[in-house]
């Protein structure tokens, strides 16, 4: 093997013959070997054996194919390419660092907002390939509260945890205030990478904070979000990651518009990688804020708050570099078990109701329970010795 190319923070390329038979690749950004066996020119086998990583998780089997990119559940993305000299290239990314480069192409990106890792693994199956965590929604269900600062850093921090773990896109983790002050704020920025999370929404809101589209909000001082922000990026070093900070104001509702763009202007120097003022509530609002802020904007759409719903492609004609619908799924989850509930509690029977649900076969098929009875047998005690 020959290795023509290494980078700490986001990986390294090993070149090698496609008639080699085996190859062993030292990650960079995580604590394991991988042995690569080689079954063709198209497809390669990479078997995760002891691996020590942060999350310290068990990794199963995954089938490669040329040219195409796949996420490993160890929080690193592989492109396998073959060149002209017929020598195949295998090029690791961390997810943060797919983000980044997701986030630098000139379209809009539409992010849905999930809250659990069902949730999470549903909007993956669909197609999305960036996926944001709700703190609104892990409130309501994991406690059954509103999103009023009741859950914990440790609660959410686990949420955010089990969300990574159970998908292979990138996910922006909510981080509500950073937990306290500066040094929170990095310990919450550590956690999170280690979580697994490729970028993390910071609020300037008062501890405990309230959902951005609720009345009565307060926001601490310009000063000390700023030194929030920079705490974050200190932290983001110290991780040697590529996680995204987008730097959020909910200032807008207490001090008007022209001092919210000031705000995530400070924000953007003091390294905020994408901007995010809460709640405008018209369009000429929308429109001003882009035309006076250059940096990447996040645009956030929450089905009856103060934002207007817009399409798509009018966010990308404004401007914004992510148009964010944090939770709809939570809406239409919840609506549909009240519907499902009420037909049961009238009827006493589910009869009548399948087509409003999801087959057994299938659900089993999204929660991989055939891999999981694979990986069982293969290591069952009847199989140990073979």
């Amino acid at each position: 093997m020959e290795v023509i190319h290494r980078n700490t923070h986001s990986g390294f390329i090993a070149s090698f013959g496609k008639n080699a038979k085996y190859i062993q690749i030292s990650g960079p950004t995580i604590s394991c070997i991988k042995n690569a066996i080689i079954d063709s020119p198209i497809n390669i086998k990479l078997h995760f054996g002891l691996l020590v990583e942060r999350s310290s998780l068990p990794r199963i089997l995954y089938i490669i194919t040329m040219n195409k990119f796949k996420v490993l559940k160890n929080n690193l993305i592989i492109k396998i390419v073959q060149n002209k000299n017929d020598y195949i290239n295998f090029i690791y990314m961390d997810k943060s660092t797919l983000l980044r480069k997701t986030l630098k192409q000139e379209k809009t990106v539409l992010v849905p907002g999930i809250y659990d890792a069902l949730s999470a693994k549903i909007a993956e199956r669909v197609g999305f390939n960036i996926l944001f965590h709700t703190g609104y929604g892990t409130a309501a269900t994991l406690l059954g509260v509103p999103d009023i600062g009741l859950v914990s850093f440790s609660e959410m921090k686990e949420r955010v945890s089990n969300i990574c773990n159970a998908v292979d896109v990138p996910v922006i983790a909510d981080a509500d205030t950073g937990y306290g002050n500066s040094l929170n704020t990095m310990r919450t920025v550590k956690d999170y990478i280690r979580s697994g999370a490729a970028g993390l929404i910071l609020e300037d809101q008062v501890w405990p904070k309230k959902c951005g589209h609720m009345q009565n909000k307060d926001v601490i001082s310009i000063e000390e979000m700023e030194g929030k922000i920079k705490a974050a990026v200190k932290s983001r070093t110290i991780e040697h990651s590529d996680l995204v900070i987008v730097g959020r104001t909910d200032s807008l509702a207490v001090e008007g518009l022209d001092n919210a763009i000031a705000r995530v202007k400070t924000y953007q120097k003091a390294g905020a990688d994408i901007l995010f003022i809460e709640a405008p509530n018209q369009i000429d609002d929308l429109k001003e804020i882009n035309s006076k802020i250059e940096m990447p904007l996040l645009l956030n759409q929450i089905e009856g708050g103060q934002t207007p719903i817009i399409s798509l492609e009018d966010a990308q004609r404004l401007g914004f570099k992510i148009i964010l619908f944090p939770l709809t799924s939570l809406y239409a989850s919840t609506k549909a078990i009240f519907d499902t509930f009420t037909s049961l509690m009238n009827k006493k029977t589910s009869t009548g109701s399948e087509n409003k649900l999801i087959t057994f076969d299938l659900f089993n098929e999204l929660v991989n329970h055939d891999e999981f009875i694979k990986l069982e047998k293969n290591f069952s005690a009847n199989n140990i010795n073979k």
